[in-house]
């Protein structure tokens, strides 16, 4: 399993919690987007060290927010070598400090992401 798989299960396991009837879909929805939010980071750090513009406009969100929306959906929601009983044995074979070190890493991956992703932009705007 790859690093976003755990971070879906995770974010499945959270979310089911809660009795909630979509947590699969949302979970694939959230990967999703922070896979969009790394993607325009990555883009507006390039505009910023090599003085470019004009890579990142509105279409070019939107399409990046529908490709990988529909990418991840398909992924774990379709694909049978993604299901939750799947991840689920292959977490639960994990040792607990490997489990700890994983959530860690998965969280500090999540906080670092929001931070740059908003960060970034309000820079940017206080530049200008």
């Amino acid at each position: 399993m790859i690093f976003f798989d755990f971070l879906y299960y995770l974010i499945y396991k959270f979310y089911h919690s809660y009795n909630e009837k979509g947590a699969a879909s949302t979970s694939a929805g959230i990967i999703g987007g922070f896979q969009t939010l790394n993607v325009i980071t990555g883009i507006m750090v390039f505009e910023l060290v090599f003085n470019q513009k004009g890579y990142l406009n509105k279409p070019v969100v939107i399409i990046l927010f529908l490709v990988f929306q529909v990418y991840n959906y398909y992924r774990y929601i379709y694909k049978n070598e993604r299901s939750i009983e799947i991840m689920e044995q292959v977490w639960l074979k994990k040792a607990d400090t490997a489990k700890r070190l994983t959530s860690n890493l998965l969280l500090l991956y999540g906080i670092a992401s929001l931070i740059l992703g908003l960060g970034i932009p309000i820079y940017v705007g206080l530049k200008k």
